[in-house]
């Protein structure tokens, strides 16, 4: 019942540590630390990203807390229980998952977070899908890293209950069944990709773009009693085609829905300063950026037709692409038929909004 600031710490700190920073804003106005590693790699060259909150009871109180590292973990906090000192990392102290990068010669490297995750209710499965990004922009090197980065939807199982009795009564706590689990790797998850034989370029009003499709892997989360040949995934990710393509900024949420619009970008690169003078090293190259529409929960892209790439409207001819080029920057403006994106360099992009769920699909008269 106090007034915090809640933020991670960040990078290049005097440990290099990844800690969950809680600042009173009140009272004494003390800073309390949860790191999330101590020893060991996790501690070292790392720092902890901004940071997600999950309210589970609707008290506008968080319970608890995501958020992500440069060395690719994707941390869960308990703050749930009315002591502090009870306060720490869940999953037994481990990451609900670690982005790592599997190349086919064999060789992994694990993918720095520094966006924030977005979540939301996994309908289906039960559970919680937690969605993010990778990759940085923090130092001139990174302008011309080339590595492979990723957007993850992974699956946090965890139930909750409230609890009715002891210290913590009407509290958040954890559900025994199913065991809250971590996520172990990418061989739990569905692999998604971008479909590159499909590429198109735009035309009409639509001319100053390209578009691409998405591949359209079932993610099953759950097998049939008795079934022999299927294999439970734990969510979906998707490797961003573009070499030095990253996520820098957060995923938000298409129109409402279960989709996420992803603005990405292989990062703008030029000159730089030696010696007191201005050199083109390396070649100036401007900024790529991307725009993938793409479900929290399937990893698909939108079933109706979003995109106009023909610039005739939103037609069948349209259905299925979910990607193109994009601005860096860009103003959103939600109109009633449309969402309409104006960007830094000029362009227009025109996307349908999605149709209306309806709340209330039936009804019945009482007398």
């Amino acid at each position: 019942n106090r007034w915090a600031l809640i933020l991670g710490n960040g990078y290049n700190s005097a440990n290099e540590r990844p800690v969950l920073l809680i600042q009173y804003l009140d009272g004494n106005k003390e800073l309390k630390t949860i790191p999330a590693a101590t020893s060991g790699a996790e501690a070292s060259g790392n720092g902890l990203s901004t940071p997600q909150f999950l309210d589970v009871n609707a008290d506008g109180k968080p319970d608890f807390v995501y958020a992500g590292d440069l060395r690719g973990n994707m941390w869960k906090f308990d703050i749930s229980s009315g002591t502090a000192s009870n306060w720490g990392v869940a999953f037994n102290g481990s990451p609900l998952f670690t982005a790592t990068y599997s190349a086919a010669t064999g060789s992994s490297s694990r993918q720095p977070i520094t966006a924030p995750p977005v979540l939301r209710p996994n309908n289906l499965a039960g559970g919680l899908m937690v969605a993010f990004g990778t990759g940085q922009s923090l130092t001139e090197t990174d302008r011309t890293d080339r590595s492979t980065q990723s957007v993850y939807s992974i699956l946090d199982n965890t139930r909750y209950s409230i609890a009715s009795t002891g210290n913590d009564v009407g509290k958040v706590t954890i559900a025994t069944s199913p065991t809250p689990a971590a996520v172990g790797d990418r061989s739990s998850l569905t692999s998604q990709s971008v479909n590159d034989t499909t590429k198109t370029a735009g035309t009409g009003d639509s001319a100053s773009r390209s578009f691409w499709k998405l591949t359209t892997q079932e993610v099953v989360y759950s097998c049939a009693a008795g079934a022999t040949s299927c294999t439970a995934k734990k969510g979906w990710y998707l490797d961003l085609p573009e070499p030095g393509e990253s996520v820098f900024t957060s995923l938000d949420f298409y129109d409402g829905s279960n989709i996420l619009e992803i603005i990405s970008e292989v990062p703008a690169s030029g000159s730089a300063t030696a010696s007191g003078q201005e050199v083109c090293a390396p070649t100036p190259q401007a900024a790529k950026p991307f725009r993938t529409l793409i479900n929290i929960m399937s990893g698909k892209g939108p079933t109706p037709p979003v995109m106009n790439v023909d610039g005739n409207g939103y037609s069948s001819a349209n259905a299925g692409f979910a990607r193109m080029t994009a601005s860096s920057k860009e103003l959103r403006i939600a109109t009633r038929g449309e969402q309409v994106r104006k960007g830094n360099d000029g362009k227009v992009d025109k996307l349908a909004r999605l149709p209306e769920l309806l709340l209330r699909p039936t009804w019945r008269q009482l007398k």
